[in-house]
């Protein structure tokens, strides 16, 4: 485990410290090790202050962490609305982030899973108690059977299995033991279920649900049978129905609704549910689907007006531009014909008064 410096009693020289600095370092790493979430990338925000820089780029200089965590370090520094972005860039889904908008860390789903995880770990252990039968001997003698028997599967769903155990009597030669566990093997699931996977489908209202991968797995299979779901029978769609139930279950997916109840998990729900949902969930996808395809032919014919008409001007334009064009030649021909008709008439009128003049004089 990690130590503290503050531990090591002044006495103690630089080689103790480096000893403890390499244990810190070492447990570190074991801790990393033992998280049952695959680290990707760290991502650390920051806000926009000088200090924030000279700490980024300390930790930038001396090298924290190994050269692969180095590779996976990015440092954000900016406002709240601008990290977001930032991370929203990288697939992060900020909305689950739990902080507001003014910086308040918001604990109202930590609490509730701490009561949730409470109520389980009650659950098992009345479980424990009951499949022991109330013996405490009994339950001490398997212990270590208890242990492995009473887990959180991989999925996150509470199962209790109990296998039996016995022990040879003393008397062996009269064939009598002394069953420390029942007989029977007991197998209690709880429906209770606080961290769905990737590829659970959920039922529930909002946009963690449209973004939630499993549910995006199960549309993309939705609008794969669009058609045929369109043109079967009520028999055929019930069909199509358990069609992508067998589906989902094959690859380990579950059908799971949010507990109403203030209980602030998921559930396992049962099979006539489970169609009745899937069911909904078609038409509602074909639905939307209808409305999409829609909404783009809608923009689709408003572009191809919007185009047409800006091609009419640009035509109408050209037409103008052709007709000023092919009557300019004939136009100039004319007031130059004008002007020269102009010209010869007052050469004439000067010359009659001329003439005029002359025969006056004479």
């Amino acid at each position: 485990m990690p130590t503290s410096f503050a531990s090591l009693p002044p006495s103690e020289d630089g080689s103790e410290h480096a000893r403890v600095a390499q244990t810190n370092v070492i447990g570190c790493f074991q801790l990393m090790n033992a998280m049952p979430t695959r680290v990707t990338a760290y991502h650390m925000c920051f806000p926009n202050t000088n200090t924030s820089r000279m700490f980024a780029g300390l930790a930038l200089f001396l090298g924290i962490g190994s050269a692969s965590d180095r590779t996976r370090l990015k440092f954000h520094i900016g406002s709240l609305t601008e990290i977001k972005y930032k991370l929203h860039g990288y697939g992060i889904p900020i909305e689950l982030i739990p902080v507001t908008e003014t910086g308040r860390i918001k604990i109202k789903q930590l609490k509730e899973w701490i009561r949730l995880r409470g109520i389980l770990d009650k659950q098992q252990q009345q479980q424990v108690v009951d499949v022991c039968g109330g013996d405490s001997g009994d339950c001490q003698q398997g212990e270590r059977e208890r242990d492995e028997a009473v887990r959180v599967v991989g999925e996150r769903t509470v199962t209790v299995t109990v296998t039996p155990t016995t022990t040879d009597n003393a008397n062996e030669s009269s064939g009598e033991s002394i069953t420390s566990w029942p007989q029977q093997m007991a197998t209690t699931t709880t429906s209770i279920v606080d961290c769905p996977g990737c590829k659970d489908v959920l039922f529930r209202s909002g946009r963690i649900t449209m973004i939630h991968l499993g549910n995006s797995m199960f549309r993309s299979m939705c609008e794969a049978i669009f058609e045929r779901y369109t043109c079967e029978t009520r028999i055929g769609k019930k069909s199509i129905v358990n069609e992508l139930i067998d589906a989902v279950e094959s690859i380990g997916g579950r059908f799971l609704v949010w507990d109403k109840n203030g209980n602030s998990c998921w559930r396992k729900i049962g099979a006539s549910e489970i169609r009745s949902k899937v069911g909904t969930f078609i038409r509602n996808s074909m639905s939307s689907s209808s409305n999409t395809r829609n909404k783009q032919q809608l923009m689709t014919r408003e572009s191809d007006n919007t185009n047409n008409d800006s091609n009419n001007q640009q035509q109408q334009q050209h037409v103008v531009i052709q007709l000023k064009s092919s009557t300019y030649a004939f136009v100039k021909q004319n007031e130059l014909k004008r002007r020269w008709c102009a010209v010869n008439v007052d050469d004439n009128s000067s010359s009659n008064n001329n003439n005029s003049e002359r025969f006056m004089d004479w």
